[in-house]
């Protein structure tokens, strides 16, 4: 990945204008000082620059979460902070650029892209891309979609594009976990899963997995399968294991079957003389599952701190209990205020959330298509000052995780602008969804003083029901700040009407 080695920091005062993009202000870790983020604006996307800070040097590099997919234009942005500094090393040296029409043309999609493609063979991790390409050419009336997220692999497959004119060939650069379940029900003819990383050291972070063949099944045709080729008999043997455990699904399985297009890998493997077995998945119960409509808007609560009247403030202190001066978390929330490293897993019979059995968990979305991070009212409701207030506010919930049955949440570290309050920007790294499947963005309170997420959510179960969840912790975490400020308010101002009594007095 592209990055440089410098003997000085990148300082700037004002934002930066370049070509095509916009350097904008610092940001700062709060817990570690020796880490920055630089906000990159370009065709309005943001992504960040890491600076960090180490003994003798300053290492920059692209955050990994906002990077965007033209490694050219990462370079060029780097070359540009670069030109500015004592460099020690890099690997910012510019290829010859002989395709770039793949990219321009829109074959890599992004994620709001990929809901509107209704592909009839999907590969997941297509790698040097040799069956995916062939895939294509003998099927030009066929919609296809690869996805990998190994960079160099999705631009050696975006150039072959361009050189073989595959107009019906897509490229998504996703966690193909998430990408699938933001397709269309009853879409798809085959999924093609060959060679995945066994990962038999960390079964957790296979592709393969009972959430995966539920995700799948709702997007194949009811003739549709899932084709899966491994050289690995322990990964073949658990995936057995995990299709058996589906009551909706039955397989077979071949060993050693000569096919059209051999991948590097398993040429490889035939050259060392290792079996290479063939699975092949399909759904045997065509029943209508349950797959319904939801709506939901990713809208943040504001960080605005309610207005009531003093009368009615002071009646609801008096109504709570000197044991109870916060409001008592719902019973599906899970918080550890002593910690920042342990978490507490709730499991109240009474929680809304659904079992990761079940088959809706992550049946997509038809929803408004309105991803706005606050609707209009909320925008309204927020108060033009108190940045100090709301910073304080995310504050206390960063470095801190909470879990339910089948979601979790985890906020990391908080980095902000050093500039005057009424311009402050903080932001969060936010982890969340299901524990098969965690999506990863950063919240972002902007100097407006609005709460919203970096990189969208996408219209799943997991990711609304994820949000809610959130929701209801930024919700609780105002009222309890809201109730101590009140409180200090009130014991200020009784502090003050006893002075004034003692002043009357003498």
């Amino acid at each position: 990945m592209p990055h440089f080695i410098s003997k000085d920091m990148f300082i700037y005062d004002n934002d930066i204008a370049h070509d095509d993009f916009i350097i904008k202000e610092m940001l700062v870790n709060k817990r570690f000082n020796n880490l920055f983020l630089i906000p990159i604006i370009h065709e309005e996307e943001m992504f960040f620059i890491r600076c960090v800070k180490r003994a003798n040097d300053f290492l920059y590099k692209v955050d990994k979460i906002t990077r965007p997919s033209n490694l050219l234009f990462i370079k060029k942005v780097l070359q540009f902070i670069a030109s500015h500094l004592n460099v020690i090393t890099h690997n910012l040296n510019q290829t010859q650029n002989k395709h770039t029409r793949g990219m321009q043309l829109g074959y890599l999609v992004n994620l709001e892209r990929l809901s509107t493609l209704t592909p009839d063979y999907i590969e997941i991790g297509f790698g040097s891309g040799r069956h995916i390409l062939d895939l294509a050419k003998k099927n030009p009336q066929k919609l296809i979609l690869g996805f990998e997220i190994h960079t160099p692999s999705v631009r050696q497959v975006i150039n072959a594009i361009e050189l073989y004119h595959l107009e019906n060939l897509f490229i998504c650069d996703f966690d193909a976990r998430l990408g699938i379940q933001a397709l269309s029900k009853k879409s798809v003819e085959t999924i093609f899963l060959h060679f995945p990383v066994p990962w038999n050291k960390a079964k957790h972070r296979r592709v393969f997995h009972r959430e995966f063949l539920e995700n799948s099944f709702r997007i194949l045709k009811d003739t549709g399968h899932i084709n899966l080729r491994s050289d690995d008999y322990e990964y073949v043997l658990d995936s057995m294991k995990e299709a058996m455990s589906a009551d909706f699904t039955h397989f077979e399985i071949l060993k050693n079957r000569d096919i059209d297009i051999v991948s590097k890998y398993e040429a490889r493997w035939s050259n060392m003389k290792k079996d290479i077995y063939e699975m092949r998945i399909f759904q045997h119960d065509f029943r209508q599952q349950n797959h319904d409509s939801l709506e939901g808007v990713f809208s943040l609560p504001s960080l605005e701190r309610k207005v009531d009247s003093i009368n009615t403030r002071n009646q609801e202190i008096q109504n709570l209990d000197s044991k109870n001066m916060h409001p008592k978390p719902c019973p599906d929330l899970v918080e550890n205020l002593e910690s920042t490293t342990n978490c507490h897993v709730e499991r109240s019979e009474t929680s809304s959330i659904e079992s990761t059995r079940d088959c809706t968990q992550d049946s997509k979305m038809e929803s408004k298509k309105d991803f706005s991070p606050f609707s209009k009212a909320q925008n309204d409701k927020f108060p033009d000052s108190n940045t100090t207030q709301h910073n304080k506010i995310l504050e206390s919930l960063c470095n801190k995780k909470w879990i339910q049955v089948s979601i979790f949440i985890s906020i990391g570290d908080i980095y902000s602008t050093q500039s005057s309050a009424s311009e402050n920007i903080s932001i969060a790294n936010l982890t969340f969804g299901s524990f098969y499947m965690p999506f990863n963005t950063y919240l972002i309170l902007d100097s407006n003083h609005k709460l919203h997420y970096l990189k969208k959510p996408l219209s799943i179960r997991s990711h609304l029901q994820a949000h809610k969840f959130l929701c209801k912790i930024l919700q609780e975490t105002m009222e309890s700040a809201s109730i101590t400020l009140d409180s200090k308010q009130d014991s200020n101002k009784l502090e003050s009407t006893k002075k004034d009594s003692i002043k009357t007095a003498n």
